[in-house]
């Protein structure tokens, strides 16, 4: 299946930079081979979700939410088989922001840079549990992902930024990057 996550206010349903999740929805799909349901209803079930959960919980107005959207395929029970058709899902929760700061470690598990879902969320992506997963286990919040020529790519839930003077730094893509909606906000807008 493919997902996508974001970050709202209580109060506010727009989804920010969601066109930059639904082409990545729609791209996903494709490499999936998983029918994706229409924006239109994508959009309808993510605010019907995000009301359903403001009702039954008591969310003052500016709360932020996480939310997970799915779209899980259907069809043959063969894990080779073709997709009939899909399953939306969604999940709302309240964010909680870290309390401390956060510190990151270098993971022993590599990306390989080629690898058509590293331009995809799925839910076929253990790499990245197990590197939340070992990088929590060693007192860490995540980990710094090199792929098989060493260079950096990013942690297993965000892209990775440098600053240095006045200029922001990322891998390319090429690495084996996941082109994050915020990063392709910063590349749209910074000089």
């Amino acid at each position: 299946g493919l997902f996508e996550t974001f970050k709202i206010k209580a109060g506010e349903l727009n989804i920010p930079r969601w066109s930059f999740h639904w082409e990545r929805l729609k791209l996903g799909a494709k490499i999936l081979e998983i029918p994706l349901p229409k924006e239109e209803e994508i959009k309808a079930s993510l605010k019907r979700k995000v009301q359903e959960f403001l009702r039954e919980n008591a969310t003052s107005e500016g709360t932020e939410l996480y939310i997970k959207l799915l779209v899980i395929s259907l069809g043959d029970l063969y894990y080779g088989g073709k997709a009939k058709k899909s399953h939306l899902e969604v999940l709302v929760k309240k964010y909680q922001r870290p309390q401390k700061p956060l510190k990151l470690t270098l993971s022993p598990f590599r990306k390989i840079s080629s690898s058509p879902l590293n331009q995809i969320k799925t839910t076929n992506n253990l790499l990245n549990v197990l590197v939340k997963r070992q990088a929590l286990k060693e007192g860490f919040y995540d980990a710094l992902i090199l792929n098989e020529k060493d260079y950096i790519t990013e942690t297993s839930s965000a892209n990775f930024y440098s600053l240095k003077g006045d200029y922001f730094y990322t891998p390319p893509l090429e690495c084996g990057v996941l082109n994050g909606t915020y990063r392709q906000y910063l590349f749209q807008t910074l000089p």
